[in-house]
Protein backbone atom coordinates (compact mmCIF):
# COMPACT_ATOMS: atom_id res chain seq x y z
CA UNK A 1 0.00 0.00 0.00
CA UNK A 2 1.12 3.56 -0.58
CA UNK A 3 2.66 5.65 2.14
CA UNK A 4 0.15 7.99 3.79
CA UNK A 5 2.28 10.97 2.73
CA UNK A 6 1.95 10.18 -0.99
CA UNK A 7 0.95 13.21 -3.03
CA UNK A 8 -2.71 12.72 -4.04
CA UNK A 9 -2.06 14.21 -7.50
CA UNK A 10 0.78 11.77 -8.04
CA UNK A 11 -1.45 8.86 -7.04
CA UNK A 12 -4.18 10.03 -9.42
CA UNK A 13 -1.66 10.41 -12.26
CA UNK A 14 -0.63 6.77 -11.72
CA UNK A 15 -4.21 5.58 -11.22
CA UNK A 16 -5.47 6.81 -14.59
CA UNK A 17 -3.11 4.70 -16.75
CA UNK A 18 -3.63 1.73 -14.42
CA UNK A 19 -7.39 1.86 -15.03
CA UNK A 20 -6.75 2.20 -18.78
CA UNK A 21 -4.74 -1.04 -18.64
CA UNK A 22 -7.72 -2.74 -17.01
CA UNK A 23 -9.98 -1.47 -19.78
CA UNK A 24 -7.47 -2.65 -22.40
CA UNK A 25 -7.29 -6.06 -20.75
CA UNK A 26 -11.05 -6.51 -20.99
CA UNK A 27 -11.39 -4.90 -24.43
CA UNK A 28 -13.78 -2.29 -23.09
CA UNK A 29 -15.72 -0.07 -25.46
CA UNK A 30 -15.37 3.71 -25.31
CA UNK A 31 -18.61 3.94 -23.33
CA UNK A 32 -17.28 1.43 -20.77
CA UNK A 33 -14.04 3.41 -20.54
CA UNK A 34 -16.02 6.59 -19.92
CA UNK A 35 -17.99 4.79 -17.22
CA UNK A 36 -14.66 3.82 -15.60
CA UNK A 37 -13.50 7.45 -15.69
CA UNK A 38 -16.82 8.59 -14.24
CA UNK A 39 -16.61 6.05 -11.41
CA UNK A 40 -13.01 6.98 -10.71
CA UNK A 41 -14.05 10.63 -10.34
CA UNK A 42 -16.56 9.56 -7.68
CA UNK A 43 -14.00 7.73 -5.52
CA UNK A 44 -12.95 9.64 -2.43
CA UNK A 45 -9.25 10.62 -2.52
CA UNK A 46 -8.46 8.66 0.62
CA UNK A 47 -9.32 5.46 -1.30
CA UNK A 48 -7.14 6.22 -4.34
CA UNK A 49 -4.08 4.53 -2.83
CA UNK A 50 -5.87 1.24 -2.22
CA UNK A 51 -7.42 1.39 -5.67
CA UNK A 52 -4.03 2.07 -7.25
CA UNK A 53 -2.51 -0.87 -5.42
CA UNK A 54 -5.28 -3.13 -6.71
CA UNK A 55 -5.01 -2.01 -10.33
CA UNK A 56 -1.19 -2.06 -10.40
CA UNK A 57 -1.11 -5.60 -8.98
CA UNK A 58 -3.92 -6.91 -11.17
CA UNK A 59 -2.98 -5.07 -14.40
CA UNK A 60 0.77 -4.34 -14.17
CA UNK A 61 2.45 -2.09 -16.71
CA UNK A 62 4.40 -4.03 -19.28
CA UNK A 63 8.07 -3.24 -19.34
CA UNK A 64 9.38 -2.42 -22.78
CA UNK A 65 11.93 -5.00 -23.89
CA UNK A 66 14.30 -3.30 -26.34
CA UNK A 67 15.34 -6.73 -27.67
CA UNK A 68 11.81 -7.98 -28.39
CA UNK A 69 10.78 -8.17 -32.02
Amino acid sequence: MLAPTSDPRSVLRRLQPATRRACDHWGDSESARQAMRDRLAEVQPEHHGALLTHFERTYPAQEIDPWAR
